[in-house]
């Protein structure tokens, strides 16, 4: 297959997934991502020492598949991790190593599959659209920036900002460059206030 056709395929299978285990919304939880596991016969492990560029492993061997993921990510980069190594167990063969900006297909595929399976492109458009945003008909920068953080926060989604910054350049929402480098914890709490926690911490 060429790269296309690669990533497509990763697309319709992340589609398949969400269609199998019921998963129809802009929302998929953690406790979802381990029933999936669950039912795929995935031994899961949380090892404690985190390395500098390696988020995950699958290895499948006489022992059956094993997913190794660092146990003290945050909550939308470890379902991202976990989602990029089911790829591995449904599409791929042997071990497999999760490395931080990998140019090689199989990698890059996984990325495509773990972004489908947390929040289908076709619910990012629904989602924009309904916020006032298309590629179609251009607004300004700080509008598409405005509706993926509400977006982010209304919906739940745990496709991460970067997740999400990814995908609007690429659909052709904003220039390249424009919202991947957009400081989105700042922008957010411009929009909605800091968390109560930063505030109480900064009462003292």
């Amino acid at each position: 297959m060429s790269r296309s056709q690669t990533y497509a395929h990763a697309k319709v299978e992340a589609l398949l997934v969400r269609e199998k285990y019921g998963i129809d919304g802009p929302s998929l939880k953690l406790q979802q991502m381990r029933k999936i596991y669950k039912d795929q016969g995935i031994d899961l492990i949380y090892w404690p020492v985190k390395l500098r560029v390696l988020r995950g492993v699958y290895i499948c061997d006489e022992d059956g598949p094993t997913v190794m993921v660092y146990k003290d990510l945050p909550n939308d980069p470890k379902l991202f991790t976990l989602a990029h190594e089911l790829k591995h167990h449904l599409i791929d063969n042997g071990a497999c190593g999760t490395v931080e900006n990998s140019s090689d297909v199989r990698e890059i595929a996984a990325e495509v599959f773990a972004a489908e399976l947390l929040l289908p492109e076709a619910l990012f458009v629904d989602e924009l659209h309904q916020r006032g945003v298309s590629p179609r008909q251009p607004v300004g920068l700080e509008t598409v920036q405005r509706a993926i953080v509400e977006l982010k926060r209304e919906t739940g989604t745990t496709l991460s900002y970067a997740g999400l910054a990814k995908r609007g350049e690429r659909l052709g929402y904003a220039a390249t460059g424009s919202l991947i480098h957009a400081k989105w914890k700042i922008l957010e709490e411009s929009y909605y206030g800091k968390p109560f926690y930063r505030q109480k911490y900064a009462s003292f």
